[in-house]
């Protein structure tokens, strides 16, 4: 953990850092989710607002503003080349009972600078954990309904690096938390619900949305009838740390029957602002830039809500860390990989 403040112990909590990384990898167009029984934390709430005092000996940065339209709900798929012929319209087919399974694996190497002075890089090792989808129900011209469960977690024998310990441990805490969406047959998320357990609080909620995102790696398809090496764009806005907007570019490699490959790229851009979850009434935490690219290629199922293959993410982020006696502006640089590996379902009943 990185200390942000000399008043009192107050950090830049491990957790927090992980749970910004890992929300990198959202192709889901997730437009938000609820959980039924813990409701969020509101670490600002029935509480007095913060009075600062000067700080004479540090330059308080000016609030940075964001250029970004306004968030919306909103998917906005483009589509700029359709590829050669044979062409046809991709769409998923969910069919009712349908069941798959995913191994997942996340590695990460991240560097951080405090105030101009760098930290020790850090290399973690690949943290596994399985992910269970099944189709609930599929009806034509609806939406189809898609219950997913986190199974167990992994991290290699003897791994001692505390970054990929602590991550195990939050993963673990999702373990056979059954969540529910339901998907359009373009791939795009109208509505995603946690049931979350007693006592969850905001930030397992948060982890679990994330961390479902970066396993499924849901592909949105364009209207249009479309053939190898067609090429469309996805332009939707997606909650990280703070809202950010997604651009990724998709390009058609291979058809097979009931599927196909895709190469993606991608790039988020987050607005600057306050992050009330790793702020409180002693310290405020702000985003002050954002921005994420990655590359991707993945192997599709039209009767499958997983794709299956790799994704590197490289993320620079800087926040700027205020409390009535410092600030602290704390400069982030990750680069993450994650793996999808087809599973062997489990028996029903089993997690």
């Amino acid at each position: 953990m990185f200390r942000m403040s000399n008043r009192r112990k107050v950090y830049f909590s491990a957790s927090s850092i992980i749970k910004a990384t890992l929300i990198v990898f959202c192709f889901s167009g997730n437009p938000g989710c609820r959980g039924n029984e813990a409701e969020p934390v509101n670490l600002k709430a029935d509480k007095k607002p913060l009075v600062r005092k000067p700080v004479a000996h540090l330059r308080r940065p000016t609030r940075v503003q964001s250029d970004l339209p306004p968030p919306s709900d909103d998917v906005v798929i483009k589509l700029i080349d359709p590829g050669k012929k044979p062409l046809r319209k991709l769409r998923y087919a969910f069919r009712a009972g349908i069941r798959e399974a995913a191994k997942v694996a996340i590695s990460e190497t991240m560097s951080v600078k405090t105030n101009g002075k760098e930290l020790p890089e850090t290399v973690s090792p690949p943290v596994g954990f399985e992910i269970i989808t099944s189709v609930e129900s599929a009806k034509k011209d609806q939406p189809a309904k898609l219950t997913l469960i986190f199974g167990k977690t992994s991290i290699p024998n003897g791994t001692t690096n505390a970054q990929s310990t602590l991550v195990a441990e939050m993963l673990k805490s999702l373990e056979g938390v059954p969540g529910i969406q339901t998907l359009t047959d373009q791939g795009i998320v109208k509505e995603s619900e946690i049931q979350m357990p007693n006592g969850a609080n905001a930030a397992v909620r948060n982890l679990w949305q994330g961390t479902q995102r970066i396993a499924q790696n849901l592909i949105q398809f364009p209207v249009e009838p479309v053939g190898v090496g067609a090429r469309w764009e996805v332009t939707q806005d997606i909650s990280l740390i703070t809202s950010a907007r997604q651009i990724t570019k998709y390009e058609l490699l291979a058809l097979v029957r009931g599927g196909g490959t895709v190469r993606a790229e991608i790039v988020q851009t987050g607005r600057p602002g306050l992050v009330p979850e790793m702020s409180n009434d002693d310290i405020e935490n702000y985003l002050d830039s954002f921005k994420a690219t990655g590359e991707a290629e993945l192997d599709f199922k039209l009767n499958c809500g997983i794709s299956f293959g790799k994704v590197t993410m490289t993320t620079v982020a800087s926040y700027t860390s205020e409390s009535d006696t410092e600030d602290n502006i704390t400069e982030y640089h990750t680069v993450q990989s994650v793996e999808t590996k087809r599973a062997t379902v489990p028996n029903k009943g089993k997690k």
